[in-house]
């Protein structure tokens, strides 16, 4: 039996293949995705059956090639569709916002070819007579993208105006996320209101939005292709984005966006500011716009956004500057390099360094180091970085480095476990070295009770609490030192091994 999804897609792409996706309700990682022959009707609708829970999309303009993986821009072969995307506006009655945009459409000159109802607002599409062929690079893709960008600014749609974009499949189910659900989202039929394959337009009907100018600002320490980058600006309306599951970005980075932290590995980042950093860092270089960035941290629904949001009246401004530095870092991969590794320290014990993070292979775990300003140019001394516009000159990569205004920099090294470090402060807590799990340590209590205590039940409560105090806290000056006595072999080294490999 053919699903009415598929039947749908049989008149909208009736030839070649299609890319279906699969979004669970509140899972981070990216969509599942399968691309089906249109001869293969039966199997794809199969594949949607097997997955009604989920909340299912389907490409809008073909790739070059079938993959079961979302396209780039630069995938796509051809612009069948324009589209966009409007939903009911936030604040508004849902059922009177949905009446609205339904009228927008209809009013709207020329008329979609094919008009969804994606369960809480409407996707418009107009099919092109002749489809526009495209060659396979970013600036003609981002060429195309902006007569979809003019429908977004006519009718006031959401930022989707993106060649690669996948939308949602009439005939499906659309399952709200929990955000969704605790402002009162329920689950709703996805229909399809219009659909005449025989309404098609020439692209000269429509229009191109206007390129985007923007100023560049200077990127200091650095010629070239990098050497301007756009500055940030905010965006006059912003559009909140519901569910990050459907951006083009890794797992990990959905999981920090939404939660703010790692949560399988909690000192990872220092501070909220470095973890918001290393998300604006990975959304710029995942090809998201500023204004969709800008909304991201600024939305109090996600955690990535606390350390945004506690600025007050300065909220826009350090959101705009953190994502204009992401821009910098992201367009000089020698600057981001160097300062993932390396942390320029005001003053340790009056003397200013070059703090490194390092990987110790002998306790499997990050250990830090440090460097006087001579070793450290030293130690970069073999890599070179262009500088000068004018009269270009080559500069070792360390000195270059220690000499640009945005090398990573704090003012005090402290050990503050469990504590949120303050921005001019590096946090040398980095988290145990383990996870804590259900498990079973009876040989190694068995070991400490009966060859590092000696069988003394006594000794044994007392070195479990000294250990308990160790992992319990980690911030507390210890005021004893255990210290082992005994002969070759009977296992202290073991011991103080094992328990130092925890911290």
């Amino acid at each position: 039996m053919i699903h009415p999804a598929i039947e749908f897609l049989q008149k909208f792409r009736p030839t070649g293949y299609w890319t279906l996706f699969a979004i669970k309700p509140d899972v981070t990682r990216a969509p599942e995705a399968k691309c089906f022959a249109t001869s293969a009707a039966e199997a794809a609708s199969a594949w949607l059956a097997d997955r009604a829970d989920c909340n299912l999309y389907f490409a809008v303009n073909p790739s070059r090639e079938p993959a079961d993986r979302k396209a780039e821009k630069t995938d796509i072969a051809a612009m069948d569709y324009l589209h966009v995307d409007l939903d009911p506006r936030a604040g508004e009655p849902i059922e009177a916002e949905q009446q609205r945009i339904l009228g927008v459409f209809r009013a709207f000159k020329p008329l979609p070819s094919c008009l969804i109802f994606s369960g809480g607002g409407y996707q418009a599409f107009w099919k092109l007579t002749a489809p526009l062929a495209l060659p396979g690079s970013v600036e003609a893709a981002d060429d195309a993208a902006r007569y979809n960008q003019q429908l977004e600014i006519a009718l006031g749609g959401d930022n989707c105006h993106n060649l690669d974009r996948i939308m949602r499949l009439p005939f499906t189910v659309n399952h709200p996320n929990e955000r969704k659900r605790k402002k009162g989202r329920v689950e709703c039929p996805t229909t399809l209101i219009h659909f005449d394959p025989a309404m098609t337009y020439d692209l000269s009907a429509f229009t191109q939005a206007p390129p985007k100018l923007v100023a560049p600002v200077s990127v200091p320490g650095v010629t070239g292709p990098a050497a301007a980058v756009p500055q940030a600006a905010a965006p006059a309306n912003i559009k909140r984005i519901d569910d990050v599951s459907t951006l083009p970005l890794p797992s990990w980075l959905k999981v920090l966006i939404v939660q703010g932290n790692d949560p399988d590995n909690p000192g990872r980042w220092p501070s909220r500011s470095e973890a918001l950093f290393a998300a604006v860092c990975g959304m710029v270089r995942g090809g998201l716009t500023d204004e969709t960035i800008y909304s991201i941290i600024t939305d109090p629904g996600f955690g990535i956004a606390s350390s945004v949001l506690d600025k007050g009246n300065s909220t826009q401004r350090y959101a705009l500057h953190q994502i204009s530095r992401a821009k910098v870092t992201a367009a000089i991969p020698e600057l981001a390099e160097l300062n993932a590794k390396h942390c320029v320290i005001e003053s340790i014990g009056g003397r200013c360094r070059v703090l490194s993070e390092i990987f110790d292979p002998a306790m499997q775990r990050a250990a830090i180091e440090h460097q006087s300003f001579e070793d450290f140019r030293d130690r970069y001394s073999n890599r070179f970085m262009t500088v000068g516009a004018d009269k270009p000159k080559q500069v070792p990569l360390g000195k270059w480095w220690l000499e640009h205004p945005m090398r990573r920099q704090k003012e005090f090294l402290a050990f503050l476990p469990g504590r949120e470090a303050p921005d001019n402060t590096y946090n040398m807590w980095k988290g145990f070295a383990v996870q804590p799990r259900a498990g079973d340590c009876g040989l190694f209590l068995a070991h400490i009770r009966e060859n590092i205590c000696a069988g003394n039940e006594d000794h044994y409560r007392y070195l479990l609490g000294w250990m308990a105090s160790l992992m319990q806290k980690p911030a507390q000056v210890g005021s004893v030192a255990i210290v082992l006595r005994g002969g070759e072999g009977v296992g202290k080294g073991f011991f103080a091994h094992n328990i130092g490999k925890l911290l």
